[in-house]
């Protein structure tokens, strides 16, 4: 988000785990200048997450009630890549990507629609994140790295300068990649690998050295 004085009415999709981080973040973010106004929020439990005073809006199909022309946004605040990659293609709205306070985010880096950037989250420069990612709490993705669109980078990870990582892939807690490195689409890293070498598509990897184990059916 660009820093403005405006406030941000943002309604968000999906409350479970992740949506307790969501929250945590627009709470930081509203102690700074940036400020944003949580309208309600979808999900298709109707027994789903309580314990904060936000208003429940009804099973995710109901956003189709709540496009208008007006200034407001949707975040998809939940975890699976799958399921944001689906939300997304279906619902034709205008997304809007939350930013931490406590993130260090290079000028020189791109952030596209719909992506959380996490605390203690660094970014540096010539990096280009895509649609719908998160990038949990204190990963590091150094120089002109590619992370395509729904990844999720778990926390604790460290990407080195260089790597490409596919649309929709799972980067476990705790890993490392080093400089160079292509992973491809829909690969799931499990915690804790070390990636030395390229790996492909639609598979599950890990270890250290970090080695292909078996085909990933993109569970969560």
């Amino acid at each position: 988000m660009s820093k403005s004085n405006k406030t941000k009415k943002i309604y968000l999709i999906g409350a479970g785990g992740h949506f307790r981080s969501i929250i945590d973040l627009i709470h930081e973010v509203n102690k700074t200048d940036q400020q944003v106004k949580i309208l309600g929020f979808f999900d298709d439990n109707k027994d789903c997450f309580k314990g904060y005073d936000f208003k429940y809006l009804g099973i995710i199909e109901n956003i189709k009630s709540y496009i208008t022309e007006e200034e407001n946004y949707f975040h998809i605040s939940i975890g699976s890549n799958k399921l944001r990659r689906e939300i997304s293609k279906k619902y034709n709205v205008k997304y809007i990507s939350l930013i931490h306070p406590r993130a260090i985010i290079s000028d020189f880096s791109l952030i596209e629609e719909g992506t959380a950037i996490m605390g203690g989250v660094i970014l540096n420069s010539g990096v280009k994140i895509g649609k719908h990612c998160i990038l949990n709490t204190g990963s590091i993705v150094d120089h002109d790295c590619i992370i395509g669109s729904f990844v999720h980078v778990a926390p604790g990870v460290t990407l080195s300068g260089n790597v490409k990582v596919g649309q929709s892939s799972w980067i476990g807690t705790g890993s490392q990649v080093i400089q160079n490195i292509e992973i491809g689409s829909t690969t799931l890293i499990g915690a804790g690998s070390t990636v030395v070498k390229n790996l492909g598509s639609n598979i599950l990897a890990y270890g250290v050295p970090c080695e292909e184990v078996g085909k990933w059916d993109e569970s969560i």
